[in-house]
């Protein structure tokens, strides 16, 4: 009898380990038998989780099916997992420096992920084994361009038309490129600002005179008011320079002798681009009127969307009676290019940094005013562009407060690259 209760366990304890055995043995086979095609059809269903799920499990039992890594990293890059795209791509090139999907994964996730300079150094090394692909000619002509690199970008260009002089894209991109390399700009802006009462009609005439440096941007202004039946000149130059990838700043100076004008205006910022297509700046403007001498404390946040671009600007300005802010809010719409927009603007608050009006007198600043205003630019020719703006102000009277005034402004312009 006691044995025979042995034989029992015995028997069931068999039965156990041949279940166990069974069930590894089940997972074990369907593991292996998923396929690379069928990660693919996971993909074209939109179910990229489980596709992750079936890549890791071949490469559990494969660590170096590199067909099945390389198209993980794609799923992660597709995902915006830039870092676990770069973890699995870097494993191939690691072991196959030129494994010809991986670089081109790669150079893919550099890309999308702004960091042009990395997408370059792939994009060289896959030319040095691949020298007359097209494909990776024309992504270094395109990330040339992006790194303002227009002398090197133009050269890349010609090599890519004498391989293919039908290529769409590179015909395309040579016509833009020939276009950067006219770096002077000049432009020409007028602006009407009409009251419904008390105050009589103010015009403004910019002419500005722009040229592109390897060290940053630089820009001549000079401005004609008419205002309070005077007339007068204000001169400025700003400089945009460049201090690192991603980091610039804006310098301006101006001078005037007219009292429509701060007699001397001094400004400096500092922008920052910010990771997931952010920016932010901070800056300082100090302007010389006959009767005030305002500090104005200024600064941005802004924010790239798709097509779209959103900037928030305050201006603080402390005085002897409090703080006084003002600010404006950005909406831009990029429609076939940066060169073609429009734009909407909203904001409260007087600052004497607005160069629509004249405040030169502290009480000014204390004032109530709402603004808003709408324009667009549009490219005429490929070396011609025209820009508009209509925008509305219901401002505080100054001798009557309480009571408002309403200012119209309309605003128009051509600017040419040559």
């Amino acid at each position: 009898m006691k044995y025979h209760w042995l034989i029992n366990w015995r028997n069931v304890l068999t039965l156990i380990l041949i279940a166990i055995s069974s069930t590894l043995f089940a997972q074990k086979t369907q593991k292996q038998s998923h396929s690379y095609n069928d990660i693919k059809r996971l993909v074209s269903m939109k179910q990229k989780g489980e596709a992750v799920l079936v890549c890791q499990s071949i490469l559990e039992d494969k660590p170096n099916y590199y067909d099945v890594r390389v198209y993980l990293g794609r799923i992660y890059s597709w995902e915006k997992n830039y870092e676990a795209a770069r973890t699995e791509l870097q494993k191939v090139l690691l072991k196959k420096p030129k494994h010809k999907e991986a670089l081109e994964a790669i150079i893919n996730v550099e890309v999308w992920s702004d960091k042009n300079i990395e997408a370059l150094e792939y994009l060289n090394t896959a030319l040095n084994s691949y020298p007359v692909n097209e494909k990776y000619l024309f992504q270094k002509v395109k990330v040339l361009h992006k790194l303002d690199r227009t002398a090197m970008a133009s050269q890349t260009l010609l090599e890519l038309l004498e391989l293919n002089p039908s290529h769409k894209g590179a015909n395309e991109l040579n016509k833009k490129l020939k276009i950067a390399q006219k770096i002077n700009v000049a432009s020409v802006t007028y602006e009407l600002n009409v009251f419904n009462k008390i105050f009589s009609e103010r015009h403004l005439l910019n002419v500005t005179l722009s040229k592109k440096t390897k060290y940053g941007m630089i820009i001549g202004r000079a401005s004609l008011a008419n205002r309070f039946e005077k007339k007068g000149m204000q001169y400025e130059i700003d400089a945009y320079p460049r201090i690192r990838s991603g980091t610039y700043a804006y310098l301006n100076f101006g001078i005037s002798y007219s009292s429509l004008f701060p007699s001397r205006r001094y400004g400096v910022e500092l922008h920052q681009k910010l990771p997931k297509s952010f920016e932010f700046s901070v800056g300082l403007r100090y302007l010389e009127f006959s009767a005030s001498n305002p500090k104005i404390i200024t600064g941005s946040i802004g924010k790239y969307y798709k097509n779209y671009w959103f900037s928030l600007r305050p201006y603080i300005t402390p005085k002897s009676y409090g703080t006084s802010t003002s600010i404006n809010f950005i909406v831009r719409n990029y429609l076939k290019n940066a060169n073609n927009f429009i734009a909407l603007t909203v904001g409260m608050g007087v600052s004497p940094d607005e160069r629509g009006r004249l405040v030169n007198d502290e009480s000014l600043y204390k004032l109530k005013s709402y603004k808003g205003s709408f324009g667009f630019q549009k490219t005429l020719s490929p070396l011609v562009r025209a820009r508009f703006r209509i925008g509305y102000f219901l401002e505080e009277v100054q001798f009557s407060l309480g009571d408002y005034s309403s200012r119209y402004s309309f605003s128009g312009g051509l600017i040419a690259n040559f």
